[in-house]
């Protein structure tokens, strides 16, 4: 049966039929429905034009880009290779340099011997000539001439011995001085809102594989399974894993994703707080061959102020600031909204290797000076000259055990009351971790024993207060404990190998025998820094170096 053309208004018969539209139609109404269909494809044909010079130009901008990251990188990377072979050279130049005042000293013991050794020939040369001039010669003349002719051979033959010299070495493990963070994960949820600073875009690196949802099965085992206690000290053990999980980053002020895992919130904080203690250690006045001593002092104090959490903007009382190196951190940190008075009576010709007076000028002339006051008195008297001003913060930073007694404490943290919201302490624990921080205890025991029968001793340990003991102190003024955290510090930390050798030196020991009168208490400081040598020398048994002991950081509170 024939059938119409099914398109309005054509009266032909059909002679096709379109699948597609289930429509019969005529054969120049199919011709036209052809190139129809067929003018559906042009679209599609440029959209998929258009997409190719897009990924085509796409492509060669990522990959300039990624190329110029890696440069950028390579550079970076180039830049720490060579710092480390300069810092090496500078190791290796001085060691170079102690082998020749080694062997120039012991060549001139060689030059003495054979000078004194030459002139007592001359003189025995002169009186010979003249026996033989004169022709009157005594046997005992001969027999003194013997003696001495034999007492020439003698020392002539008596070898200086060689300086037994040894060097130790210790192959440096380099790889955990480099950390490449690499992701290639999309980034499907969105970054939390951050602080712009110096360290944000450094920041931003740490966190995009933790922003994305992770399919990773391992990764999700991390975030599930609970692990043991475990008592092993951790690679960088100064940040505890055992505390509430960290939300926020303290340094670059970033809120962290919830994905992210606690070690490694710890492992940012880590990375931001040396990238930033090394622009900080940079305002302090410091030694150039030895600017890492100054980054280890600085990126201490960074993990301190992150535990206290000083916030931007704070006003900051700091109590015993010294040279100021704990005063440059909290001025980083409060930023140029905030500001840091530092209160030390201690007289500014006073410390090495650099003053207090030229340490604090020094700062004050940094890009840090401008949120930094400081004032050389005691702290009751600055807060009685200044009724009016309060502070967020009162911070005693490594100072308590300077005071020359707890009453100095109590009378601060007494005139504090009123002027300030919280108070952030840290000072040695009197306890360790770790075996190679004994000598480090046993130290400043000793040191504190001297001071008691001396007070002219100029040590740096005068009350050995305890965390108890300066808890109990804190508390009976009326604040209240908010926090407190053991913290061990770095092994880059040295306070512990500088005051062991304090406590073994010779002046440290006449100090003793001149100041302690009764025998029984010079045997008790004596007792103390043999037990310490002896601590020190096991250490070397297992080729282990000092360390700094434990170091105890709280924060208390006004109590309402």
């Amino acid at each position: 049966m024939t059938k119409d053309c099914l398109i309005t208004g054509c009266k032909k018969q059909a002679a096709t039929y379109c699948y597609h539209c289930s429509q019969d139609l005529c054969t120049s109404h199919s011709t036209e429905h052809k190139e129809w269909i067929q003018g559906q494809l042009l679209p599609i044909i440029n959209d998929a034009n258009t997409m190719h010079e897009h990924f085509h130009h796409c492509d060669k901008d990522q990959t300039m880009a990624t190329l110029q990251c890696l440069t950028d990188v390579r550079e970076q990377l180039d830049q720490w290779r060579s710092d480390c072979y300069h810092h090496i050279d500078s190791v290796y130049d001085q060691a170079q340099r102690q082998l020749a005042l080694i062997l120039e000293k012991h060549n001139a013991e060689l030059t003495k011997k054979t000078t004194q050794n030459v002139e007592s020939l001359k003189t025995i040369r002169r009186e010979l000539g003249e026996l033989l001039s004169e022709g009157n010669i005594a046997y005992r003349q001969i027999d003194k001439l013997k003696k001495q002719i034999n007492e020439i051979k003698r020392n002539e033959q008596e070898r200086i011995n060689d300086p037994d010299i040894r060097i130790i070495t210790q192959k440096l493990d380099v790889e955990k001085h480099v950390d490449i963070i690499w992701n290639v994960k999309p980034v499907e949820e969105e970054l939390p809102k951050q602080r712009t600073t110096k360290t944000a875009s450094s920041c931003i690196h740490h966190f995009r594989s933790y922003s994305s949802t992770d399919s990773d099965e391992e990764n999700r085992k991390q975030r599930t399974t609970k692990k043991p206690y475990t008592n092993k000290k951790p690679i960088r053990p100064s940040m505890s894993t055992s505390q509430k999980p960290i939300d926020k980053c303290r340094i670059c002020f970033m809120t962290f994703p919830k994905r992210m895992t606690q070690n490694d919130r710890i492992k940012h904080l880590l990375i931001v707080m040396s990238e930033q203690a090394i622009r900080i250690a940079s305002c302090c006045l410091h030694d150039p061959e030895h600017f890492f001593i100054q980054v280890a002092q600085t990126e201490h104090r960074l993990k301190l102020a992150q535990i206290w959490s000083i916030q931007p903007g704070s006003n900051v009382l700091e109590i015993g600031c010294g040279q100021g190196d704990c005063t440059a951190v909290l001025a980083s940190l409060v930023g140029s909204l905030g500001h840091v008075t530092g209160i030390d009576p201690g007289d500014l010709s006073y410390g090495a290797p650099y003053t207090f007076g030229q340490a604090q000028e020094h700062l004050k002339n940094s890009q840090l000076g401008a949120q930094i006051t400081f004032k050389q008195t005691e702290v009751q008297q600055f807060l009685s000259d200044s009724l009016s001003m309060k502070y967020d913060v009162a911070v005693l930073a490594h100072s308590i055990w300077y005071f020359a007694s707890p009453d100095i404490l109590q009378d601060i943290l007494q005139a504090l009351k009123g002027r300030v919201q919280r108070v952030c302490i840290a000072e040695y624990a009197l306890s360790t971790t770790s075996n190679n921080a004994f000598p480090h205890i046993l130290s400043v025991l000793a040191q504190n024993t001297l001071f008691l029968r001396d007070p002219t001793w100029t040590t740096n340990i005068r009350t050995l207060l305890s965390p108890i003991a300066i808890s109990e102190i804190i508390k009976k003024i009326g604040f209240h404990l908010v926090t407190s955290t053991i913290l061990t510090p770095a092994e880059d930390l040295l306070d512990g190998e500088w005051e062991t050798n304090i406590v073994l030196s010779n002046d440290f020991l006449q100090a003793v025998n001149q100041k302690v009168v009764h025998i029984n208490e010079q045997v008790t400081v004596c007792a103390i820094r043999d037990a310490m040598i002896s601590a020190i020398e096991t250490l070397k048994l297992q080729n282990k170096k000092i360390s700094t002991m434990d170091v105890w950081t709280a924060v208390f509170s006004v109590t309402v």
